[in-house]
C-alpha cells in the first residue's frame, strides 16, 4: 500500500511530528488480586452484609467533592442526560469548548460534567455452593466525573474518574493542541482543521520548536533545566520570531 507522502507528494510541503492523543491510566491494583478488596474492607470494618452502603457512601463523598471543586472554582458541574459522543454529533469536548467561549475561559477549570457509563466494579454476592456472600469483579454502570482543564502548555486536557470501586482514573490530552500552543507562544501562524495541522508558517522552526516541547512538556524539563546546547538551539530558534514581531 502506497504511503500517504507518496499518494500526495505533489502536495505535501513538508513534514511535522508531534504526539497525539495522550492517555494515562492509574489503577490501585493492590484491589485487584484475589482476596485482596475482601481485606481492604475488613481493614475499614465493613462487613459484606453491608458492602452497598459503604460503598455509596463513598461514591457519594466523590460526587460531593466533585460539587464542591467546580462551585470553588467558579465553574458549572453539568450532569449529561445522554450520551454526548462524537458519533452523536456533539462531543463532550465541544460541549466543553462552548462554554469556556461562553465564560471567557482561558485557563484553570472549564468545568466538570457527569455521566452514566459502562465500567468494571466490585460487587458481593452469594455463592450457592458455599452458602456465604464472596466479592466479584463484574461489569455494570456508573458515573464518571469528567474534569475539563485549559493548560498553558497542553491546550484542552481533561481528567475522567470513576465514582464507583476501584476508582480508576484516566488523564488525556492532546499533543496537537500541546503544539498549537507551543506555535502561539512562538508567533508562528498555522490553520487547523479539527485535529489536523493544514499549514503552518514555518515547517522548520515549528519543528525545533516541537524538539524541544517534547522534552520539556513530557519529561517535565523545564528550560532551565535544558542543557547549555539545547538553550542556544531555544534562543536561535525563538529569535527570528521576536524580530519579525518588532514594530516599523
Amino acid at each position: 500500500m502506497a504511503s500517504f507522502q507518496t499518494v500526495y507528494q505533489d502536495r505535501v510541503v513538508g513534514e511535522l511530528t508531534c504526539f497525539d492523543r495522550v492517555i494515562l491510566k492509574g489503577h490501585l491494583t493492590t484491589l485487584y488480586p484475589q482476596g485482596s478488596f475482601k481485606a481492604f474492607l475488613d481493614s475499614q470494618g465493613v462487613r459484606l452484609a453491608d458492602f452497598a452502603d459503604y460503598v455509596s457512601r463513598v461514591s457519594a463523598d466523590l460526587k460531593a467533592h466533585a460539587q464542591a471543586l467546580a462551585a470553588d472554582a467558579g465553574r458549572p458541574y453539568e450532569y449529561l442526560q445522554g450520551t454526548m459522543t462524537k458519533a452523536t454529533g456533539h462531543s463532550k469536548e465541544d460541549f466543553v469548548r462552548q462554554i469556556a467561549a461562553r465564560d471567557r475561559v482561558d485557563s484553570g477549570l472549564v468545568a466538570v460534567l457527569a455521566t452514566v457509563e459502562p465500567c468494571r466494579s466490585f460487587g458481593v454476592r452469594g455463592n450457592h455452593a458455599s452458602h456465604r456472600l464472596e466479592v466479584v469483579h463484574q461489569p455494570r454502570k456508573c458515573l464518571f466525573f469528567y474534569f475539563y482543564f485549559l493548560h498553558p502548555r497542553l491546550g484542552l486536557i481533561h481528567v475522567r474518574l470513576q465514582s464507583w470501586f476501584p476508582f480508576e482514573i484516566q488523564i488525556w490530552l492532546n499533543g496537537h493542541y500541546a503544539l498549537a500552543k507551543t506555535l502561539d507562544a512562538r508567533g508562528i501562524g498555522y490553520r487547523m482543521h479539527a485535529n489536523s495541522f493544514t499549514q503552518v508558517d514555518d515547517l522548520d522552526l515549528a519543528g525545533r520548536e516541537v524538539a524541544l516541547e517534547v522534552r520539556g512538556v513530557v519529561l517535565g524539563v523545564e528550560e532551565a533545566e535544558l542543557d547549555e546546547g539545547e538553550q542556544r538551539e531555544r534562543r536561535r530558534a525563538v529569535a527570528p520570531v521576536r524580530e519579525a514581531q518588532v514594530p516599523d
